[in-house]
Order: structure tokens, then sequence, then C-alpha cells
């Protein structure tokens, strides 16, 4: 009954009633990557936004929210200090070079914190997310002329064994693999002769060292992002550790600070948070871990977010927080209701 009732109102209440309904909790919010020009390495993933309606977030929340630094939401979450209604902390996931180039001079123009998550394997472009490859691996489809388009569906059916009937079948099946089969995208890019070393080389994806040291210098904080950017829902508990603890290794080393948060790649639906607890128990610079499930509650040391990314079109007039938020506040009021 509640829900029908909250989706019929969804669109005449203020985000200030959202937030009186769902708590004084800190609004979690992460983007991946901000630009204008068509990035084929993104760009058959998810949508991003260019400067302008990026810029035109940053506004908003600035205007509506106390947006925290990393430290000031720990003191809220682990050590009982509580922050003002309103509060928010902004987040970049994946350690794209945008995040350098682009998103730094708007957060330092705009005076606005933010954490940065980076996958470990990839700094200084040493290697390529497998989501990434599988872009890469559609776009070079998209390209190709119609028959020997099929004959690329036709030489996956018969490795995999599967019965595709067409590029769209395949472009869903790329990207479900991505996450956790990394050896069949691999295979894909031998397939379509992609040169993934010749594309960090020249296009310089992700972060160099040099550049995530000088956001620290700024006083962004570093976060790491994992080791290989794997869906940790088909991880063994071992793995788990190994990626959340060797990554974080990493990034204090990198960031020169004692600890170092961490975030899911993907989400950490599935994973024990008894398991989470002991790890961070066992290593004291493993800092508070960030999931991707919007604005549902979740153990004292798990910090869920909602996605930003996502463009529209009046982004470039006006910020679409507004209604990302409210959609967002209204699935964590529903599904919070339904777990109970």
């Amino acid at each position: 009954m509640l829900k029908p009732l909250l989706k019929r109102i969804a669109g005449s209440l203020p985000l200030s009633a959202y937030r009186l309904l769902s708590g004084p909790g800190v609004l979690g919010l992460y983007y991946h990557v901000v630009s204008d020009e068509p990035l084929p390495h993104i760009r058959h993933l998810y949508a991003c936004k260019g400067e302008k309606a990026f810029e035109s977030d940053l506004l908003y929340l600035a205007a509506n929210f106390d947006l925290l630094t990393y430290e000031q939401l720990v003191e809220h979450r682990l050590r009982g200090k509580r922050s003002e209604a309103g509060s928010a902390i902004l987040t970049f996931d994946d350690g794209l070079s945008e995040c350098y180039s682009v998103v730094r001079p708007l957060l330092l123009k705009h005076r606005i914190p933010c954490v940065f998550f980076i996958p470990t394997d990839y700094v200084d472009n040493r290697q390529m997310c497998s989501d990434h490859k599988a872009s890469l691996c559609i776009d070079r489809v998209m390209a190709l002329e119609d028959k020997t388009r099929l004959d690329v569906v036709a030489s996956v059916n018969d490795a995999y064994g599967k019965d595709f009937d067409n590029e769209a079948e395949l472009k869903q099946w790329t990207r479900s693999v991505a996450a956790s089969e990394h050896s069949a995208i691999d295979w894909l890019c031998r397939l379509l002769d992609i040169d993934v070393q010749h594309y960090l080389d020249v296009q310089r994806p992700y972060m160099s060292t040099e550049e995530i040291a000088r956001l620290a210098q700024d006083g962004f904080t570093i976060g790491a992002h994992s080791v290989s950017h794997r869906q940790f829902g088909s991880l063994t508990d071992s793995e788990i550790e190994q990626e959340i603890v060797d990554s974080c290794q990493a990034v204090t080393a990198l960031s020169g600070l004692p600890y170092a948060p961490f975030a899911f790649p993907f989400s950490a639906d599935g994973v024990s948070r008894r398991l989470l607890q002991d790890i961070r128990g066992k290593h004291g610079y493993v800092g508070l871990l960030f999931d991707t499930n919007g604005t549902l509650p979740d153990r004292s040391f798990m910090v869920n977010r909602t996605c930003g990314d996502w463009p529209d079109d009046l982004a470039h007039e006006s910020s679409n927080l507004p209604r990302l938020l409210a959609r967002a506040y209204l699935e964590g009021l529903t599904t919070r209701r339904h777990r109970r």
C-alpha cells in the first residue's frame, strides 16, 4: 500500500521531504567519468555527463547539502558525531584520467571535497579493466560490415555454445561477462584484433601515479576500488580479503595516508557483512566501505551511494540530481519497508 502511494506523490514532493522521511543519514553520490567527448572504452557501458552538466550538479549540491570530507564522514559514522541534516559525500570510481583533467579543476573551483576510488591494477595504464575492453569490443563490432558482424556472432556461438541471432544479443552477452569472465573478453579482443596495449599507450584512459599523488596533495581523499575490478559476489572469502587488503595497501602508498576507504566494483551484494567486519578488524588501514545501493541502510562501516552519471535533456541547463535523488530516496523508502 505504501509503495503505490509514494509513487503517486513522488513528483510533487520536495527533496527535503524525502530526506526527512529517510532520516539524518549522509547521502553518498558516485560518478565514474565526466567528458564532452565520446570515449570508446565507456560509451557502450553507461552514459556520462559533460562538463557543464556536471558543474550544474556541483552547484546544486553546494546549495542544498553540507558536503563532507571523508574524515568528517568517519566522525559521523564511527564516532557518533552528528552532522547537519542534508549532508552528502561525493565520490568517483574507476580512476579514469578525466578525474584529473576535467573533474579536479571543477572541484577546486567550487571548493568541493571528493573521494577518488582507484582500481590499483590500472594505475599508470599498466592494464585495462575488462568492462572497458568490453566497450571497445562492442565499438569494433558496431563498426563492422553486416556480414562480418554476423561472422563474429557465429564465432562466439561456436566458442561459447551460444545461440545468438544478432549483434544486439552479442552486445548484451559481452557486457554481462565482463565483470566475472575476463578470459572471454580477452578472447573477444583477439578475435576482433583489438590492440589493448596500444590503446592504453595512446589514449591513456587511467590516471598516473603522479596525478593521483597530486589529487592527494590537493586535499582529496584517495580510496581503493579493488585490484582487478571483479564482481565480488563471485569471489571466495579469501579472494575478497586479498582484493580489499592489497588494493588498500597500494593506495596508502600512493596517498601517503595510513588508511584507505574502499569502494566495491559493481556492488557488495552477496558479500557477508560479518566477513567484511572481520577484514576491517584485522587490517586497521582499511577504512569505511562504499557500496552502490542508493539510500538503503547498512552496517555502520558501509556507505551506500546513488549514481549521478546519468544525463538528460535538461542537464546542460540545470542539474537533474533532484530527479535522480528523488528516485533513489523513493526506492530506499519502499525497499526498506519491504525488507522489514
